[in-house]
């Protein structure tokens, strides 16, 4: 994307109160429906909740490399963005239930709603503020149009691309089994929700 505010950033500037609305609404199933009007309206917003983010996480890993043409730099970047989004992940996940039992328990869906809304509400800052704060410094003399479909064909064939195409499958699938085992093991198997985040 060509633009004033750059290739990358405008991205996160118009995918922010998106993101966020469908965060909540994920979590807002309406109680009145039956079982398969739920399920469609869960399956609905949460795919929907999946493309606007990747609308924002794609721009989001390739402002990296936008932001310094120093090797160094690049590292440290990288570094920080992975040691941020551990933490965020752990400081998330902990603050999950807390938030549930201050809303009468996991029982109750409004302890997810309005972790939901906390959470929308901090990623749209935080979205927001990456679009203020980060700059694109270095830019590419790519031509603004080309053609999508050749360009796909191409990565298809690449086989560094496929390699990691499949490491990443598999890191995703193992993470949510983990995220998965690890919700069941304390809730079902401890009788302790709050040990989500410890674990």
């Amino acid at each position: 994307t060509r633009s004033r505010w750059g290739r990358t950033r405008p991205y996160f500037l118009f995918t922010a109160l998106p993101y966020a609305l469908l965060f909540v609404a994920t979590f807002a199933v309406p109680a009145g429906w039956n079982q398969t009007a739920q399920l469609a309206y869960a399956f609905i917003t949460f795919k929907l909740l999946g493309i606007v983010m990747s609308f924002g996480s794609i721009p989001y890993s390739a402002l990296l490399p936008m932001m310094s043409s120093d090797r160094s730099d690049r590292l440290k970047l990288g570094g920080m963005r992975s040691i941020g989004t551990s933490v965020g992940v752990v400081l998330g996940t902990a603050a999950v239930q807390p938030i549930l039992a201050a809303y009468g328990g996991e029982k109750q869906p409004g302890g997810y709603l309005a972790a939901a809304a906390i959470f929308s509400v901090l990623s749209m800052l935080c979205i927001l503020a990456l679009f203020r704060n980060c700059r694109e410094r270095v830019v590419d003399d790519a031509s603004a149009r080309f053609s999508i479909l050749p360009e796909i064909g191409k990565m298809l064939r690449n086989r560094a691309w496929l390699v990691s195409f499949l490491f990443c499958l598999v890191y995703f699938v193992r993470f949510g089994g983990m995220m998965a085992i690890t919700a069941y093991f304390a809730i079902d198997v401890m009788q302790a929700p709050w040990m989500i985040g410890v674990m």
